[in-house]
């Protein structure tokens, strides 16, 4: 009778929680123009696409009469101008029904949180900043200030991946790395999860042991900074649920209880569902919970089973094994996806994430206090998660390490499930709280983090050493549909022409291209104002030092982007020079960068900004890039009859080998030795056009959409070049 109440009250307040939008509800403004007025309630995502974010909405205007309303409506906007938490805005735009995509039911993931409304790329109109007094708006500053210590002290990807470990933000985390997590079973590492909060929680109770006060005092500190850093991370469903478990044990502790984790976990699923029934339909509440599950049953018994292996590796393939047999089903139903070599990189990869996580938080806070402290600190850091993202990408490489095997039936799962279950009652394991702590992978001591990280420094430094060997190069960089050239010169300067359409892309590029110690580059080149080539420079120009820029001509009107990138010059007092035709800058050791066009053709309207594009040639000796930016054919009928075209030259083709984008005289008088085109992989343009590349024919053509970042090297004996793939 008891099983049978509790079992209704359940469903009742499951009933209760999906509340369908009622009359005063924003929803029922869908499929109407609108203006909208609200806040934003938390902080926006960042992706390549532009920003995501929700509005809590307060009235709204439709058919030029204005009412009242609530409810949330998810936002899909540009990236600038960037929306923060508190933020009042007005938005302008047209609501609708958020659609369900193949495969995914996108509007029920919504409706989950309570949401039944999208509002895709409105006008948007900052009322009033969100107020610094505010409890999540200074969470919110001391999120985002993390992140920028992070950013200052690692390159990317590294800073990335630290910020996801530490912080639980992916957003600039690039693609293909994503993609490599995914791939080898491993994406778990990237999301803030209870293994986190275990060891802040572990770091937390050293540091209340060393100070002097009674038990409440200590555990009010373990308390406090364990809430902390579940706000800090954006409280998600398996963060909340770890702080739960947490705070259970430490109440234990005070009124003298033993502390059992499968009773831990039992509170906490049930605190947060009683408060939210549909977070047990979130898939990261689901594989926290299972994965705690294992930790806590299955564990301890095959840590006994490999008694007599060496500590050093039972205790992470025990705790490997436990967390994956109790997820899989739910990773292989949700994804469809199964990796052979999933245990395997887990197995190296999971030990790996305390030094890592440890060394990102020192680095970070030290970065608060004093960047070169940061810098310091994330020397430690940089090998744990370099050694993280050259393991998950060196194994997504392997023959079958991703495997498509479709959804399994119900019933296979459900078997699945009670054959473990009927296994694991046969034998209690459910054992004390020492059995789940000891199961439970726990920081390494500082020592051995410490010795870690040298010996990963140094065989890294030894694996990924860049070259020194005195040539020129220049990098068409893969960052999608846009451009951005890194010069990297034998008398060490670096010039940066362009810097693609976002900022993931571009950082992700020259972090793997400089040595991660030296984020410094000497020229930054703007060949003309579209957000193709202006975007990812704005976080060049917050994440590296950059000692001048040389830019064209401004947009008549400029874009939010555009603005962006004037106000960042003007705050961080970067020198800037407006390109003149006949300009050179010396690159030392014979190679040179001279301005050939500066937009004298241009006409000042926007329509035809690509012809105020700086038309560049790299030189050294006797081979010469052309770097044409998006300059059209006025621009190069105007090179072809100045005679300064050098023949059988190397050129980067103009506005991503669009149709009609290279005059022929242009091509006659070039007679191209090579070209290369920095495109988008399945771009929305059909960029190369065929006709473009019938006229760079028979020379051949490298393409970054194809064989990714290429690399042109002039040596003695000419040019040569080398692609990605």
């Amino acid at each position: 009778m008891l099983a049978g109440g509790l079992l209704a009250l359940g469903a009742w307040r499951g009933a209760v929680a999906v509340t369908a939008p009622d009359d005063g509800h924003v929803a029922q403004f869908n499929g109407y123009d609108v203006v909208l007025l609200g806040r934003v309630p938390a902080e926006a995502e960042f992706d390549s696409g532009g920003q995501r974010f929700q509005l809590a909405v307060e009235s709204v205007v439709c058919g030029g009469q204005s009412q009242l309303a609530h409810g949330l409506v998810r936002v899909v906007a540009p990236r600038f101008p960037q929306t923060h938490t508190g933020d009042r805005l007005e938005l302008t735009g047209r609501l609708e029904e958020p659609p369900d995509f193949d495969g995914f039911a996108y509007s029920d993931y919504l409706a989950r949180q309570g949401i039944f409304s999208l509002i895709r790329y409105p006008r948007l109109t900052l009322l009033t900043p969100g107020q610094s007094g505010d409890l999540l708006t200074a969470i919110s500053g001391v999120r985002q200030s993390l992140a920028d210590s992070l950013d200052r002290s690692l390159p990317e990807p590294q800073s990335a991946l630290a910020a996801s470990l530490l912080l639980g933000d992916t957003s600039r985390l690039p693609d293909e790395v994503v993609a490599a997590f995914r791939a080898t079973g491993t994406s778990h590492i990237l999301a803030v999860s209870g293994w986190q909060v275990t060891i802040v929680v572990g770091l937390l109770s050293g540091l209340a042991l060393s100070l002097r006060g009674g038990l409440l005092a200590r555990s009010l500190l373990v308390v406090a900074g364990t809430v902390l850093y579940a706000l800090l991370t954006g409280g998600a469903p398996a963060v909340a649920r770890a702080t739960l478990m947490s705070l259970a044990a430490v109440a234990a502790l005070q009124l003298g209880r033993p502390r059992d984790g499968l009773a831990g976990l039992g509170l906490a699923c049930l605190a947060l569902t009683v408060w939210q029934p549909q977070m047990a339909l979130d898939l990261g509440f689901q594989l926290s919970s299972l994965a705690t599950l294992g930790l806590v049953t299955l564990a301890p018994r095959l840590l006994h089973w490999l008694g007599r292996w060496p500590e050093w590796l039972a205790q992470p393939l025990a705790t490997t094994l436990a967390a994956q047999a109790l997820v899989l089903p739910v990773v292989v139903s949700d994804f469809q996806q199964l990796s052979p070599v999933s245990l395997l990189v887990n197995l190296v990869a999971v030990p790996a994430v305390p030094g890592a996580l440890e060394w990102s938080t020192l680095a970070a806070g030290l970065g608060l206090v004093w960047a070169p402290l940061g810098v310091a600190a994330s020397c430690l850091a940089w090998p744990f998660l370099s050694a993280l993202i050259w393991l998950v990408e060196a194994s997504s490489t392997v023959p079958y390490a991703s495997l498509n095997v479709g959804r399994p039936q119900a019933w296979l799962i459900l078997a699945y499930y009670g054959v473990l279950l009927l296994w694991l009652s046969g034998r209690s394991c459910l054992g004390p709280a020492w059995a789940w702590r000891k199961a439970h992978l726990s920081p390494l001591p500082a020592r051995y983090s410490l010795a870690t990280a040298v010996a990963l420094a140094a065989l890294l430094l030894g694996v990924f050493s860049l070259p020194d060997d005195g040539e020129l190069r220049a990098s068409v960089l893969d960052v999608g549909q846009g451009d951005a050239i890194l010069i990297e010169s034998p008398a060490g300067y670096r010039v940066l022409v362009d810097g693609g359409p976002d900022g993931v892309a571009i950082l992700n590029a020259l972090g793997r291209r400089l040595p991660y110690w030296d984020k410094s580059l000497d020229l930054v080149v703007l060949t003309h104002g579209h957000d193709d080539h202006t975007a990812g420079l704005i976080d060049v120009l917050q994440s590296y030092q950059v000692r001048q820029v040389l830019q064209g001509r401004p947009p008549a009107l400029p874009s939010p982007v555009y603005k962006r990138w004037a106000e960042l010059l003007v705050a961080r007092g970067i020198p800037v020079k407006t390109a003149i035709t006949g300009q050179r800058v010396d690159l030392g050791a014979g190679a040179r960068l001279s301005v050939l066009y500066a937009g004298e053709a241009w006409g000042g309207d926007d329509e035809t900004l690509n012809d105020a594009s700086i038309i560049l040639a790299l030189e050294r000796d006797q081979s010469v890039l052309y770097l044409v930016g998006d300059a059209e054919l006025a621009p190069q009928r105007i090179l072809a009859a100045s005679g300064q075209l050098k023949p059988h030259s190397l050129l980067k083709v103009p506005h991503h080998g669009a149709q009609d984008s290279l005059d022929p005289a242009f091509i006659r008088a070039l007679v191209p030795a090579a070209a290369l085109i920095s495109v988008g992989q399945r771009n929305r343009f059909g960029h190369p056009a065929a006709s473009t590349l019938s006229l760079l024919a028979p020379a051949p053509v490298y393409r970054t959409d194809l064989q990714g970042t290429t690399v042109v090297t002039f040596g003695e004996n000419g040019w040569t070049v080398q692609t990605a793939r």
